[in-house]
């Protein structure tokens, strides 16, 4: 069960990442395009963890 709560945290932060809500200190020294590209790594992360969230379950 900890598992399954750890994955999920862990797709709400890239969730976050992805979508804007939250933005690293560390992005606002990038340049646009680099954090087009960490945005898209993100949502594919969060794509990721969740088809194994969804692997767990069934």
């Amino acid at each position: 069960m900890g598992i399954i709560v750890a994955y999920a945290l862990l797709a709400l932060i890239f969730l976050a990442l992805s979508s804007g809500l939250y933005k690293p200190k560390r992005w606002h020294d990038l340049s646009d395009r680099h954090v087009k590209i960490l945005k898209i790594g993100c949502f594919f992360g969060f794509l990721v963890i969740m088809t194994n969230l969804v692997g767990k379950f069934l």
